[in-house]
């Protein structure tokens, strides 16, 4: 079984495009595709045919700006 991991990071437009080439591969096997949903809105819960979609929304979710911070010296 392949396993997929993808981080939304409150990025719809990138996140669709991300589907849309899960979509379009053809890996012979079982795929397992985990989702962390941690922006503070939703994304849709994506379905292909044959992969088991695991959609996760921890808590608590990321809020822009958290995983950058300026460092001054």
């Amino acid at each position: 079984m392949l396993t997929v991991l993808t981080p939304t990071g409150a990025r719809p437009e990138a996140f669709a495009a991300c589907v849309e080439q899960m979509r379009a591969q053809v890996y012979p096997a079982p795929v397992r595709w985990v989702v962390v949903d941690d922006g503070p809105d939703p994304m849709p819960t994506p379905q292909i045919d044959g992969w088991d979609v695991r959609h996760i929304r921890p808590e608590p979710l990321w809020e822009p700006g958290q995983n950058h911070k300026l460092m001054r010296r």
